[in-house]
């Protein structure tokens, strides 16, 4: 059917169908109508120089059905839709390329960038998973995750803090957990953080090693159960230095204000200073001696004390007075100065004084008529005294022949040889008295003084019969009485 046109508009009541194309120049093709359309049959371009419109287009199989919807199945050329809207894009497949300023509110599976990935501005990327190639991601603000891993086990992991400001390079914990953060092998812990309140801890799980390194205040160590070490440097030890057993410790000073407990054996090698009371369960060896103020007590001197008996007097040990405060074993005593004895004194041997003696109470014997004053070997020469009281004087006698001097300690002399000899008298000693009787044999002896004596102002006196006695008194040291 052929149509002829005229300039000016042209209404059709029915269908317009152009087996070929159909050109418009200018001032656009518009269809209205509820059921019209424009149609082409077998023509495959629909152009417009200006605007192509309508309610319906179709082009071959495929058209526009409703007013800004459009299916399409492909374009042959560049397509611009610039200052539009597209509302609804659907979903775009096996896109060669998408170059937007803006892609809002679209899921994107592929490569941002074509088959080179590119850069990418997002205000919030939201998917199940992401790969960025190797590549990094930078300038993030926080990133809100349930775990970091490796991706590749031959690389490693590396988290570097690389703040350049003070105090901003933290890994920051929640308040108040038993267990705020765990460092972890499968089920083994090497370090845990707990932030519970007034209880906070770091628990180390595993041994650790701080080698050739300083711990710089290592603070309060509790329940310690070993510690070795070569030095501990400015550290205040509470506990036994060796765990629950007792080690050896070698130390350059050692003080406290409390209790110093050494169990077993402790060395010191320069001084120990104790400012309170030093007690000692059990033995304390020294090297050399003890010190105390100004005595200096060695092994020879405290000898003297050990295994000593209360009482008892033995070689080189000192001696100590038992609970009656007696004493017994000694051998001789010796001084030279004064010997005072307040109370009683007894001696079991001999006492042996080589100055005077001074008594300021009683000189008695132990039981009566039982003790001496000297003996018949070993005489006093004088004894002064006012009076003697009590038994007989018993006299030192001797007897004497002719040419013999009596003995300055006898006190009765018996001449029994020596008829008409000479005895001599002994040295005059002042109070001494003495008696010269002769025999029944003798009737004549001469009695002569001493060397330097005297006897009744001469030489010597006679006695001229037999049985004759004369009692002589010294009036001193060279005077010879008839008394």
């Amino acid at each position: 059917m052929a149509y002829k046109f005229q300039f000016g508009d042209a209404v059709m009541s029915g269908a317009l169908e152009q087996e070929h194309g159909i050109t418009v120049e200018a001032g656009g093709l518009t269809v209205t109508a509820g059921t019209s359309a424009l149609q082409a049959t077998t023509a495959t371009t629909v152009s417009a120089s200006t605007s192509l419109s309508g309610d319906s287009l179709t082009l071959g199989s495929y058209g526009i059905a409703t007013a800004g919807v459009a299916t399409i199945a492909s374009m042959g050329g560049d397509w611009t839709n610039a200052s539009r809207t597209i509302a609804d894009l659907g979903t775009v497949t096996t896109a060669t390329s998408i170059t937007a300023t803006d892609l809002i509110g679209t899921n994107i599976d592929g490569i941002i960038g074509a088959g080179t990935a590119r850069a990418g501005t997002f205000a919030a990327l939201v998917g199940t998973s992401l790969s960025v190639g190797d590549g990094n991601i930078t300038n993030v603000g926080d990133i809100n995750c349930d775990s970091v891993s490796v991706d590749d086990s031959a690389a490693g992991l590396d988290i570097s803090f690389a703040g350049s400001s003070t105090g901003n390079n933290k890994l920051s914990l929640t308040d108040n957990l038993a267990d705020a953060l765990n460092i972890t092998e499968a089920a083994n812990s090497y370090i845990k953080f707990t932030t519970t309140d007034a209880s906070e801890l770091i628990t180390f799980g595993q041994n650790s090693t701080f080698a050739s390194t300083t711990i710089a205040d290592l603070g309060t160590v509790s329940a310690a159960t070993s510690i070795t070490a070569t030095d501990l440097v400015g550290t205040n030890i509470d506990g036994i230095l060796g765990a629950d057993t007792a080690r050896a410790a070698t130390v350059t000073t050692l003080s406290g204000s409390g209790t110093l407990q050494a169990v077993g054996a402790t060395t010191l090698g320069s001084t120990l200073n104790v400012t309170g009371a030093a007690t000692f369960a059990s033995s304390v060896t020294a090297g050399t001696s003890f010190i105390i103020g100004s005595a200096d007590l060695d092994e020879a001197d405290m000898e003297k004390l050990d295994g000593i008996t209360n009482g008892t007097v033995a070689a080189s040990k000192a001696v100590i007075a038992d609970s009656n405060l007696d004493f017994s074993g000694y051998r001789d005593i010796s001084g030279s100065g004064t010997f005072q004895a307040v109370g009683n004194a007894f001696l079991g041997g001999t006492l042996s004084v080589s100055g005077n003696q001074t008594s300021a109470g009683n000189i008695i014997p132990d039981s009566d008529s039982a003790r001496d004053l000297g003996s018949n070997g070993v005489r006093w020469a004088n004894i002064y005294v006012d009076s003697i009281t009590g038994a007989t004087v018993a006299l030192t006698v001797e007897s004497r022949a002719g040419g013999q001097t009596i003995s300055s300690a006898t006190g009765f002399a018996l001449v029994t040889a020596g008829d008409g000899a000479i005895v001599t008298l002994p040295a005059a000693s002042a109070g001494k008295e003495l008696t010269v009787k002769l025999s029944s044999s003798i009737g004549d002896v001469i009695l002569t003084a001493g060397a330097g004596d005297l006897v009744e102002g001469a030489a010597n006196i006679r006695l001229e019969s037999t049985g004759s006695a004369v009692k002589l008194t010294a009036y001193d040291g060279q005077s010879w009485f008839v008394s």
